[in-house]
């Protein structure tokens, strides 16, 4: 669940009975198709089929596609991992679909 920005989260434990906690840890669930940096994404374009446009290792946060056209339906995959793809179109930034 993503919380709005400048909203917080509020996470409350029922142990039955009063219990002393010394420390708590959160493991936020995860589908592994965030940007990882060092990781290789390739970026497809649907033309009748999805068509391999470029490969390229995301630095940061970003990755860094150079021969990419600005009109069409996208797709991002990351080589090492995740399966939920989202196809996207760029109309000054990516619109997710």
């Amino acid at each position: 669940m993503a919380v709005p920005k400048g909203e917080s989260l509020w996470v409350g434990f029922d142990f039955g009975e009063p219990k002393q906690v010394s420390r708590v840890c959160i493991c936020p669930r995860s589908d592994t198709n965030e940007i990882f940096e060092g990781d290789i994404y390739e970026l497809y374009i649907w033309n009748s089929k999805w068509i391999l446009l470029e490969r390229a290792r995301a630095g940061g946060k970003s990755i860094p596609f150079e021969n990419c056209p600005l009109e069409g339906l996208f797709l991002l995959k990351n080589v090492a991992g995740g399966t939920e793809n989202r196809i996207f179109t760029w109309e000054g930034k990516q619109r997710w679909w």
